[in-house]
């Protein structure tokens, strides 16, 4: 064998059109050693790398939209791990998308948490029913905060179930101000 070569290389056809190719090319040599020629393959993978590029374009915008909404944005596979997560996930945790997704929410949260959230999960999955939780869950340091979660499953062009996500929202605040208002409500009425 003299070598074995492959790349990738962009074409000019007859018609004048450029097209991307897979080109493979080997040399082969006689039976006394002495090279013998050279073979070679060219595939038009054109419509393959323009389909590469939307998915990959379409990737990033999925990615913008993700990023982009003010709540916690999550999808994790049916063992359990985490397989999409936002940036507003990532500053709860304040760990970066690298350490959390592949994880569970028994690597993530305190066992009493992550217990009760799993729970939710099986409630989802079994249901197949889109459901609104609140829950208190604690941050990276410890505070705990309200969340109004709605939780759903995702399904295939089937209609297997294949993932479960959900957006997250802090509602720490309203509540303290809804305690604040009712605390008020019952002064005024002493």
């Amino acid at each position: 064998n003299a070598g074995t070569m492959r790349s990738e290389r962009i074409y000019r056809f007859a018609d004048g059109t450029d097209h991307e190719t897979l080109y493979w090319s080997s040399g082969f040599r006689n039976s006394d050693g002495t090279p013998g020629g050279m073979i070679g393959v060219i595939v038009d993978i054109t419509e393959r790398k323009v389909a590469e590029r939307r998915i990959a374009s379409l990737q990033v915008q999925f990615q913008a939209i993700v990023d982009n909404n003010p709540s916690i944005v999550f999808m994790k596979n049916l063992e359990g791990q985490y397989t999409l997560v936002n940036k507003n996930f990532c500053e709860f945790f304040q760990r970066p998308v690298q350490e959390i997704v592949g994880r569970t929410d028994h690597e993530l949260f305190p066992s009493n948490v992550a217990d009760r959230i799993c729970e939710d999960d099986r409630k989802v999955l079994a249901s197949g029913i889109t459901t609104e939780i609140e829950d208190h869950v604690p941050n990276a340091s410890g505070e705990l905060r309200d969340f109004l979660t709605f939780k759903f499953v995702l399904k295939d062009e089937g209609g297997k179930v294949f993932a479960l996500a959900g957006t997250a929202t802090d509602i720490t605040e309203r509540k303290h101000m809804e305690a604040a208002l009712a605390a008020e409500r019952a002064q005024l009425q002493l």
